[in-house]
């Protein structure tokens, strides 16, 4: 019911895709890259969320192939937790755990002729750049749980029939 009212649920993917192709495709991705993050961060905090979001994607391949909208369901309810989770958790990781150094530090990693003292009188910019990046990531799962509900309501569920 909380999704139903606040995902809109588009009828294409920008106009060009079918919602099926980029429920899909959102689900590839979405796999790859979680399993990615198990098999670089294996001792990272976020490792379980990172399988769950894995076997999550991959449920949706499986319901699609066998007809089960159980799966297909579990996908969709998945990625829209996935945007209370990002958003609590890239905040948490982001503004409590890091200091200014370590902003830096992540600036300097990407930069190889920043110098600390450069960084740190514009770290503020650095966080204004990665903040920015944060709402752009928000938006995009946003975007990706309102494709996911619309497959779920394609594929047969409504708020009151959930077979």
């Amino acid at each position: 019911m909380i999704r139903g009212l606040l995902l809109p649920t588009p009828t294409t993917v920008f106009n060009i895709f079918s919602i099926e192709a980029g429920a899909c495709a959102a689900a590839g991705v979405l796999m790859c890259w979680h399993i990615l993050c198990v098999t670089t961060g294996f001792r990272s905090p976020w490792m379980l969320y990172n399988v769950w979001m894995a076997v999550s994607s991959i449920a949706l391949f499986y319901g699609r192939a066998h007809r089960d909208l159980g799966h297909i369901k579990w996908f969709a309810i998945a990625v829209f937790a996935d945007i209370a989770v990002y958003a609590i958790g890239a905040a948490y990781d982001a503004e409590l755990r890091m200091t200014d150094f370590d902003h830096c530090a992540v600036a300097m990693a990407a930069n190889h002729g920043l110098t600390i003292e450069y960084c740190l009188q514009h770290v503020h910019e650095i966080k204004a750049i990665a903040y920015a990046m944060r709402l752009a990531a928000l938006a995009f799962k946003f975007y990706v749980a309102s494709v996911a509900y619309s497959y779920e309501l394609s594929c047969g569920f409504s708020s009151g029939n959930t077979l």
